[in-house]
């Protein structure tokens, strides 16, 4: 019955797309977008780059009706000969009208610093029904000796990001089958809860205290983020709620919802890098006496919560 509730969302969300043509992020990200930013943070220039791996990628499944008729993608790095170790997992979500394809620079990107990285080309991520697919097929690709990610992945080590209604996704992908696998989550511009009583899209609303993982949410000061997409009341009350002792979250200047995967990549990467491979440089930005994205001129509105932390700070600029 909860799925079949979902699948109706779903419908609604498709039908809702049209009206909510800016929360869409149907737009292709340029291969070179690194190179768009002057990042003030020091820890934050050095996740901007392209890490140490060479990435390669494979596509999982195209088309099969079993898991939504969707592409399913995987870019991965080429680990050294004599070097080799599981890799952590990154479950991505994409936003309204996304694709893997349009979002490929960011999950090389992502891939590059170590991580196998799997999307999808659904456009209606909020369900959570592809995350749990990707996840699926993912998890069956690294028990399989024929394929390329075979012992690849270090199934302990499990993000998920989701962006705009992914954010969503995300969330209902926690309280899914498969919500025990993850352990750490970021949503990036989630639409919040607001706009899905708005749009009377149930799918959209989800419950934060439920939440026990580390959490780190990212959103621009643009006038879509901030008036529609990702309030910062909202954004603060959902923070508030989520019960792990460690969760971050920020608000990247100059950024509006369309471009706030680029602009917050770097403190995305970091996080992840903290979160899922024990980077003890990444974790500077959240952490210690002085957390580089509360003293980041580029940011807002940053707060951290941590053991590492004692006196958590919040920048009101």
């Amino acid at each position: 019955m909860k799925h079949i509730k979902k699948i109706l969302a779903a419908g609604i969300c498709l039908a809702a797309s049209l009206y909510l043509t800016p929360a869409m992020a149907a737009y292709e990200i340029d291969p070179d977008y690194t190179m768009k930013y002057n990042d003030p943070g020091k820890i934050e220039q050095r996740y901007r780059w392209h890490g140490p791996y060479e990435v390669k990628s494979v596509v999982l499944s195209d088309g099969e009706a079993k898991y939504g008729n969707y592409k399913y993608k995987v870019w991965y790095p080429v680990q050294q000969a004599g070097r080799e170790r599981p890799r952590p997992l990154v479950i991505t979500l994409n936003g309204t009208g996304g694709s893997c394809d349009k979002d490929e620079p960011i999950f090389r990107h992502l891939a590059s610093w170590g991580f196998v990285v799997a999307g999808n080309t659904d456009a209606q991520t909020a369900t959570g029904f592809s995350a749990e697919w990707t996840l699926d097929q993912a998890l069956a690709a690294n028990q399989d000796s024929k394929s390329p990610l075979y012992h690849q992945i270090d199934e302990k080590e499990i993000g998920i990001v989701g962006y705009s209604q992914g954010g969503a996704g995300a969330y209902n992908t926690l309280e899914g089958k498969d919500g025990d696998k993850f352990k750490t989550m970021v949503t990036v511009s989630g639409v919040t809860e607001s706009i899905g009583e708005k749009l009377h899209l149930p799918v959209w609303i989800y419950d934060p205290s439920k939440v026990t993982i580390p959490v780190f949410m990212a959103a621009g000061t643009g006038i879509l983020d901030r008036k529609l997409i990702t309030p910062l009341d909202e954004m603060k009350e959902n923070y508030s709620k989520i019960q792990s002792k460690t969760a971050a979250l920020g608000r990247r200047k100059d950024a509006d919802h369309l471009d706030i995967q680029t602009a917050a990549d770097a403190y995305i990467t970091a996080w992840l890098r903290w979160q899922l491979d024990d980077d003890i440089y990444a974790k500077r930005v959240f952490t210690g006496k002085a957390p580089e994205i509360l003293r980041n001129p580029a940011w807002d509105n940053a707060e951290v919560r941590n053991p590492e932390t004692t006196q958590p700070k919040q920048t009101e600029k």
